[in-house]
């Protein structure tokens, strides 16, 4: 983002995108989803929500849910959004962020009860703790033998959905 391609060069560009910006950070995106959505860097973004009078929320992994699906939902990311709002969509019944097995302390990301099917978005692989929990998960379903589709970053999320659901 140098010279003539960068935003201010162009007439204050993410001000032209105000409304749309505030509105994605109210439903729960992070500004570093934001940065990533207007080519700028997520401090950019906070810097200018800050100055439009947006009260920042702080980020770290395993936030509560902040974004809302079209459905009322609340997940915990842009994917798990991506995925709920499929679902939503094809009109499949689908319940979110409830314990696997009651008395564990795992949380499923979806279950379809139609399809007696669970499905785990693993995207935060780079922290450690992410690791750990996701890997206690995953034993879980094996141990309980539930059927389970696992969505990876570098997969095409609706592409995958489509092909295991036969939509």
């Amino acid at each position: 983002n140098s010279g003539k391609e960068h935003f201010r060069y162009l007439g204050d560009y993410l001000g032209k995108s105000k409304y749309e910006i505030v509105s994605l950070y109210k439903k729960g995106f992070s500004t570093n989803y934001l940065g990533k959505k207007y080519n700028v860097s997520d401090a950019t973004i906070g810097n200018y929500l800050k100055k439009w009078g947006v009260k920042l929320r702080s980020a770290a992994y395993g936030f509560k849910g902040n974004i809302l699906c079209d459905d009322g939902h609340k997940v915990r990311s842009f994917y798990e959004f991506k995925i709920d709002n499929y679902l939503n969509n094809k009109q499949i019944k689908h319940l979110v962020n409830k314990q696997i097995i009651k008395g564990k302390p795992y949380l499923y990301d979806f279950y379809l009860p139609d399809y007696d099917l669970y499905i785990e978005y693993c995207g935060l692989k780079r922290f450690t703790k992410y690791k750990k929990r996701k890997a206690n998960k995953l034993r879980l379903y094996k141990k309980y033998n539930l059927n389970l589709l696992s969505i990876n970053p570098n997969e095409n999320i609706i592409r995958k959905l489509g092909e295991f659901l036969n939509l």
